[in-house]
């Protein structure tokens, strides 16, 4: 499944699992030094001063060792949601989530 994937309705992020069940593929990444590059992206973001709702196509689920976690939707425009808020463009992260998806 990529982010061509058609769908009659809007996925969002809390009901991608539901929509997509046994479509999606789980991905886990634990290279020490991708997970550092990583968190460098996490950290350089900015919010947008507009919001919309995204048809989501991507969700990155990162789980943190103190138990935090963050949800990352991005669409087929590469729009990206964090914890559920548009962020600038971030060509960083779309590259990072789509070398470890494509």
């Amino acid at each position: 499944m990529g982010k061509e994937v058609e769908t009659p309705f809007r996925i969002t992020c809390n009901n991608f699992e539901n929509a997509f069940r046994g479509q999606y593929k789980k991905i886990n990444v634990k290279d020490t030094e991708q997970l550092i590059l990583f968190s460098k992206y996490l950290k350089d973001y900015k919010y947008s001063q507009t919001n919309k709702a995204i048809d989501v196509r991507i969700k990155v689920i990162i789980s943190y060792s103190d138990k935090k976690i963050t949800k990352l939707c991005i669409d087929q425009f590469n729009n990206i949601l964090v914890d559920g808020k548009l962020i600038k463009s971030n060509k960083q992260i779309i590259e990072f989530v789509d070398h470890y998806t494509n």
